[in-house]
């Protein structure tokens, strides 16, 4: 897949070239050309006095242009007077009065077409040799910036990628709020721990609509102390999902200054949610295991006050509490003596 965007730097360098190329070559329009379909746009156009082609001027395609042809057929095209050519004397670049023309394919390293560097003119020129082979090696400067920023967009896809399943695995979101404007910016799994589409627009309105009614309270004086104090915040909230569930999640974020010096938070957001069920049930384990011990200790105690070594019968009752049948010893009887004591 082919970057999206050229970067700004790039495209400096590039009017640097065409602005070379138009002076050098003494015409009056050099340009890189950006298929857009349905449209072919001037993406960049030499600052040249007499240009009549503006940057991010676009067309529509299949209208005859020069360009085009060098776009499908992704060959050069060298048209000296087209006012002499039935092919080319309806083109719409002659109402602009360029009747001449040179131009080569500009294609991404996929081979996906990217568009065309061409020159233009107002009289016939066929352009000599040397001028040919200096435009073609601008062409090559502009092929090899591509397949630079293809790689490095391919690296840059490939990291988001490692980073998109480190977060999944570990439940952990990152973002950016820019306070200023209050844009939200969230990853992916951002998205998922709130349980929002990722195409909806992230508002404090949402983030706060999500927060469990008990803790709103907390989460706006959090957010009103940050933007205010323009300072780092750390906090644990709990989240009500549309199905009624609780999620616990815990956010911190850093303050930083962006290029236009606003303020703006960059963080990440975990979901805890399993981390406290653990706990939970840890402190529950820990206090059914000191009940457990306190009855225990409680019995041994009372087990204590029971006579050991007895002869005589012993048993417990149903409480647990120790009971003796004590064999009582008889006083022994003595017959009463009849007689008289001799």
């Amino acid at each position: 897949m082919s970057p999206a965007e050229v970067p700004f730097e790039t495209v400096q360098k590039w009017q640097e070239i065409v602005n070379i190329v138009a002076e050098i070559m003494h015409v009056p329009s050099a340009l890189v050309m950006k298929v857009e379909p349905p449209n072919i746009k001037v993406f960049v156009s030499s600052e040249s006095n007499s240009n009549p082609y503006e940057r991010n001027e676009v067309a529509p395609l299949n209208t005859g242009l020069y360009c085009e042809t060098v776009m499908k057929t992704r060959q050069s095209l060298l048209v000296p007077d087209a006012l002499r050519d039935e092919e080319w004397k309806s083109n719409p670049d002659i109402k602009l009065g360029m009747i001449s023309y040179l131009g080569f394919p500009v294609v991404w390293p996929d081979g996906q077409i990217f568009g065309t560097i061409c020159v233009l003119d107002r009289k016939e020129n066929s352009y000599s040799q040397p001028y040919r082979k200096f435009v073609l090696q601008c062409r090559d400067v502009l092929e090899a910036d591509l397949r630079a920023l293809a790689k490095l967009s391919g690296e840059l896809t490939r990291s988001e990628a490692y980073l998109e399943e480190a977060q999944r695995f570990s439940h952990t979101g990152s973002f950016g709020w820019r306070v200023s404007t209050g844009e939200i910016v969230w990853s992916k799994e951002s998205f998922r721990i709130f349980g929002y589409d990722q195409s909806l627009a992230v508002t404090l309105d949402r983030v706060i609509q999500r927060v469990h009614p008990e803790d709103r309270a907390l989460v706006q004086r959090t957010l009103d102390r940050a933007s205010r104090d323009r300072k780092d915040f750390d906090d644990e909230y709990r989240l009500l999902m549309p199905d009624d569930s609780i999620k616990h999640v815990h956010v911190v974020a850093h303050a930083v200054r962006d290029q236009a010096n606003e303020l703006e938070f960059i963080g990440a957001v975990m979901d805890v949610t399993e981390a406290r069920r653990v706990e939970q049930q840890m402190h529950q384990a820990r206090t059914e295991l000191a009940h457990v011990a306190r009855v225990a200790t409680a019995g041994e105690l009372a087990a204590g006050h029971c006579p050991r070594n007895q002869t005589t019968n012993h048993r417990h009752d149903n409480n647990g509490q120790c009971g003796l049948a004590v064999a009582f010893k008889r006083e022994p009887r003595y017959r009463q003596s009849t007689g008289r004591n001799k």
